[in-house]
């Protein structure tokens, strides 16, 4: 079982919102500040669940958008949909990435059952999916971890 508290994030957030490729670096301290940067200066998402709208992640294909998430401590990601890239890289780089429409507040307190495929959040009990493959992958700590 996930826990952590809500961070909403709306919609259409590109890649570059994440991580802005003018920031791009390959010291993890360097994409740790570059994190949401120039539409969320300042943001704490460490140990937080991020939910978001549609498209989440949309734009480019890389892997330094989801790799700030993962140096950020965000436990997993809850969204309407995602932009194909960042989906499988938050799968590859261990973090759950779950699609559905959960209705939380910043600070809500948001837990997720991975084996059964549900998140509490408020009292109430919503369903999310995701690919028996990608949950496989998850279990085994990313791509890196799977034979």
């Amino acid at each position: 079982m996930l826990s952590g508290e809500a961070f909403l994030i709306g919609d259409w957030v590109s890649a570059d919102d994440i991580s802005p490729a003018s920031l791009f670096s390959d010291e993890p301290e360097a994409i740790k500040a570059s994190c949401l940067k120039y539409i969320m200066p300042g943001a704490d998402i460490e140990g937080r669940v991020i939910i978001a709208g549609q498209n989440f992640g949309w734009g480019s294909y890389r892997e330094s958008a989801a790799l700030c998430l993962k140096y950020m401590g965000v436990k997993a990601v809850i969204a309407r949909s995602f932009g194909l890239g960042m989906y499988r890289n938050l799968i590859g780089l261990g973090i759950p990435a779950l699609i559905g429409d959960i209705p939380a507040k910043n600070g809500d307190i948001v837990e997720i059952d991975m084996e059964n495929r549900v998140v509490r959040c408020c009292g109430r009990e919503h369903r999310v999916e995701i690919s028996d493959i990608a949950m496989e992958i998850l279990m085994k700590g990313g791509l890196l971890n799977v034979p």
